[in-house]
């Protein structure tokens, strides 16, 4: 079952209805910058949803940079490789480039060489490679001094970063594709990261005024956990400075818990079966996870495993027992419940996950290859456990 299905058709409404512009705090439906923060309890959907919206953009052809924080990466860094994830994959390659996207590169490429001096490149190449290898390198040229903005004159080299990624972001807009931007799991971001994030949206402040401007609209998609951000909290004092932007419309949603139509709705659908066969059993499984999206699922995946829930092939329906479901145990913590799935896995898969998460709570295929050293076999299995 697809935790998606577990976020309410409500709330995706609601997201749906902000992407498009006609949000209460929208300008008439305009789309200059938008900006959307899911909370919620941990296990609720968020980032759930926020893949399906990446799913939604990526498939209309929108630039997307994805940074999920965690404590364990630089928030920093974070941010830079989503960037330089976005660059890499539209970047020059052995493959033939398609000529509209070449165009639009090429024009992104001539905005930063046109806007930065060789410092602010080489620093900007230090956080994202793949930029150098889509932008011919700058050289040094003191005639050319004026032409483009020195970064060593703007200040400090907090606030060089900003200008920085100021005028990546902006450069980006010029290319006429609308871009998403997103910042999940915000309550490990740290004060620069969250200072980035208005950055991100503020350039429209000084742009929106140009007839001749033809800048594509960014949308600014962020979650974080709600028991995670107190209300005196440098996110709660930023989203709260953000609303009083120009330009800007920021609209907050709340992911609450499952309601028990809500799990009636999703067990019925995915077993097919009325809604009055599945009433008693929905509301056993709100009371033993209290309408929890992610517990919710967890639930019955296990009692699939246990053969608790089952398809009967004599009577070519599921068929299920309350007594004997109302009698299953579930546990409260979403440590507690990963560490007995990940205790289920075999040794091999196991000890591969433990090496995969020395790098980072992102591994790429290539990385797993190396790991299983060629296993084939080896590395399905833990692409399944994945």
């Amino acid at each position: 079952m697809d935790a998606v299905d577990s976020v309410s058709s409500h709330t995706r409404g609601e997201v749906k209805a902000a992407m498009r512009g006609d949000s209460p705090s929208s300008n008439q439906g305009e789309f200059f910058c938008e900006a959307i923060f899911l909370s919620g309890y941990s296990g609720g959907g968020k980032s759930s949803l926020i893949h399906h919206v990446v799913h939604i953009c990526k498939k209309g052809g929108w630039f997307v940079m994805s940074a999920k924080f965690d404590r364990q990466v630089a928030p920093l860094m974070s941010i830079a490789k989503a960037f330089d994830d976005l660059i890499g994959r539209f970047g020059p390659s052995d493959k033939e480039v398609n000529p509209t996207m070449q165009q639009a590169f090429d024009d992104f490429s001539n905005s930063i060489i046109s806007s930065i001096d060789s410092q602010g490149f080489s620093q900007l190449c230090d956080l994202i490679p793949n930029l150098g290898m889509i932008c011919p390198l700058i050289e040094t040229d003191d005639d050319n001094t004026n032409e483009a903005v020195s970064v060593g004159k703007v200040g400090s080299g907090r606030n060089r970063l900003h200008y920085l990624f100021h005028l990546l972001i902006s450069s980006l807009s010029l290319v006429g594709v609308p871009i998403l931007i997103v910042m999940d799991d915000l309550q490990w971001a740290d004060a620069l990261a969250i200072e980035l994030m208005s950055t991100f949206t503020s350039f429209w402040e000084y742009n929106t005024t140009n007839a001749d401007d033809h800048r594509a609209g960014v949308l600014l998609l962020g979650g974080f956990r709600r028991d995670g951000v107190s209300d005196e909290s440098i996110l709660a004092k930023q989203l709260e400075s953000m609303q009083y932007q120009k330009s800007i419309n920021v609209c907050k949603l709340q992911i609450d818990e499952l309601s028990r139509q809500d799990v009636n709705d999703l067990i019925s659908t995915k077993l097919c079966l009325p809604f009055r066969y599945t009433r008693q059993l929905s509301d056993i499984v709100v009371r033993k996870t209290n309408g929890n999206p992610f517990f919710v699922v967890e639930f019955l995946r296990s009692l699939i495993q246990n053969d608790t829930l089952q398809f009967s092939v004599k009577s070519r329906r599921w068929s299920f027992d309350e007594e004997v479901v109302d009698l299953y145990t579930m546990t409260n913590d979403v440590a507690d419940l990963l560490t007995k799935k990940l205790g289920r896995l075999d040794h091999h898969v196991l000890e591969t996950l433990k090496e995969a998460s020395c790098i980072g709570y992102q591994v790429d295929i290539c990385t797993l290859n190396l790991l299983q050293q060629g296993n084939t076999h080896q590395k399905l299995r833990v692409e399944d456990a994945l």
